[in-house]
């Protein structure tokens, strides 16, 4: 550090510009020190960490897609995924109360506070919107659904889709005077039938007490949906932190107008494709794809 000398209460001409030199040898060192050495390089930036990750194209290495084929109603693709790569299809049978639950859970290779899991659909041809239904998501040790009463440690973040192909935020918090997940819906559709789309759901745990959490939801590149000040958990803890993802997609609700229908109105089965599965750490934007831009709303 520099100190300017204690000069005369009136300085001279020669006495400001000694002062004046002072402060531009102290400015000079400083910027001097900030330039890099040569030889030196800056530093990298930190790589993604990736807590799981999964193409389908050797699945029998791979333990979370060896879980997910192993459901009943998940088929391998060899040549179903994005580009005509492995991929999974889902078989959603119909019944009287949507169509049959598909859900598969697995645990993220580490806990952490924040997370991004993105993955690619593709709803085929046939598949009907109706009321809505889910779409995969993160939780912790004891995620909560299915309208389980809401505990401190206990949460759930997905993504729904919705009738004309809109999607929605699905959130179990901690308002304990709702049954059922809480969030918002995008003011446009963003699903088209037989078209691959890439979708990145981000997720901000709150701090305990507080309702500063968030949940966004892109669809091919573009916000479609941002929910904030949400009170996730209740308590702290590594139980409480995202620990797995939860694969989860079926028509519901619980009632038959969820329920995908034949032209005789008797339940039927629909399809939908799905193909790379990534989480990780931390909040990661969605890639820059080449589809029309939509722009969903805010929520409280």
């Amino acid at each position: 550090m520099h100190f300017l000398p204690n000069l005369s209460d009136r300085p001279t001409f020669f006495d400001m510009f000694y002062r004046l030199l002072i402060l531009f040898r102290g400015g000079l060192v400083l910027l001097i020190g900030a330039l890099p050495v040569a030889g030196q390089t800056a530093s990298p930036p930190r790589p993604e960490e990736v807590l799981l990750q999964e193409d389908f194209e050797n699945p029998a290495e791979q333990l979370f897609a060896q879980r997910a084929i192993q459901h009943e109603r998940i088929d391998y693709a060899p040549s179903g995924g994005v580009d005509g790569s492995a991929g999974i299809r889902v078989k959603y049978e119909g019944f009287d109360r949507g169509s049959q639950r598909v859900v598969v859970r697995y645990p993220l290779s580490s806990p952490v506070e924040t997370a991004t899991l993105s993955f690619d659909v593709l709803f085929e041809q046939d598949f009907q919107w109706v009321r809505g239904g889910k779409l995969h998501g993160l939780g912790p040790a004891r995620p909560i659904t299915g309208g389980k009463p809401r505990v401190p440690d206990g949460w759930s973040a997905r993504a729904t889709f919705k009738d004309d192909g809109h999607i929605a935020t699905y959130l179990y918090d901690q308002n304990t005077t709702k049954k059922y997940g809480v969030g918002a819906t995008s003011d446009a559709p963003v699903f088209s039938r037989d078209q691959w789309h890439h979708v990145t759901l981000q997720v901000q745990l709150n701090t305990p007490s507080k309702a500063d959490g968030f949940s966004r939801v892109f669809v091919d590149g573009a916000l479609a949906v941002h929910t904030k000040g949400v009170a996730f958990r209740g308590t702290s803890g590594p139980d409480t932190a995202i620990t797995q993802i939860l694969f989860s997609t079926f028509h519901g609700g619980s009632s038959p107008r969820y329920t995908p229908i034949d032209e005789h109105g008797k339940p039927t089965t629909v399809h939908a494709r799905f193909d790379n599965f990534k989480v990780t750490a931390g909040l990661v934007g969605p890639p820059v794809l080449k589809f029309h831009r939509r722009v969903g709303k805010t929520a409280q």
